[in-house]
């Protein structure tokens, strides 16, 4: 279901993060930093210039990327910055049942959305599912700062919103994300997405509104016959 998280797949129970780490071939030892997802958008140059920032604060962090797209781009981005294996990797991507063992590999995850997408045009509600099941597998997430993504997400400890364009502000909040790493805080986000942002609850949501649609055409119906 759009936009609903399937709590069952992405669970806590029986993961191990060293060996997580290994099915990817990701290091064992320091922090892990992930992106998952489309890897065309312009937020990514933005973000690997934060990332050899951060890579100077910490040398033990490795910035991972895998979806689709330019992958050898952005290798190529990195280098330019100063930062490469092991603190920068791109790899395959990952098929949807797998995330959950990349995500529970991972410090902290990146959502940097395209603030020019169709999705953030006035009046759409998005909820975006990355962050959702991010959330759920308990871990700090880094995303952009837009007001639909606050109006989410913005009373959920360590979602941290970055602004467009700036490497600064993404350096400082994901420093912020990955010394959040271990808080009992970081349980609030599997409790939020139990509050109703589960593929059942959303698929209950989607059946109310069918429901009245449908019985609401019935009464205009039976009225028309009237």
């Amino acid at each position: 279901v759009y936009n609903g998280v399937d709590d069952a797949l992405f669970s806590l129970k029986g993961k191990s993060v060293p060996a997580c780490r290994q099915r990817f071939a990701l290091p064992v030892d320091g922090q892990i930093v992930l992106y998952a997802g489309s890897l065309w958008h312009e937020e990514h140059a933005v973000v690997i210039k934060a990332a050899a920032d951060v890579v100077s604060a910490r040398p033990l962090v490795c910035f991972a990327y895998t979806g689709t797209g330019p992958a050898q781009q952005l290798e190529t981005s990195a280098r330019v910055w100063g930062i490469a294996e092991p603190n920068f990797r791109t790899f395959q991507p990952v098929p949807h049942c797998q995330m959950p063992d990349l995500l529970e590999a991972a410090d902290v995850v990146l959502a940097p959305y395209a603030l020019d997408s169709d999705r953030f045009a006035p009046g759409f509600h998005y909820s975006p599912l990355k962050v959702m099941e991010a959330l759920a597998m308990e871990k700090p997430v880094v995303t952009v700062d837009s007001a639909e993504l606050r109006q989410v997400f913005g009373s959920v400890p360590n979602v941290l919103f970055a602004t467009s364009g700036s490497p600064s502000s993404w350096a400082e909040n994901i420093i912020t994300a990955l010394d959040a790493c271990g808080n009992p805080s970081l349980a609030q986000g599997r409790a939020f997405v139990a509050e109703g942002h589960r593929w059942h609850d959303v698929a209950l949501a989607y059946q109310s509104i069918l429901q009245v649609a449908v019985e609401g055409q019935f009464d205009k119906q039976a009225r028309g016959r009237g």
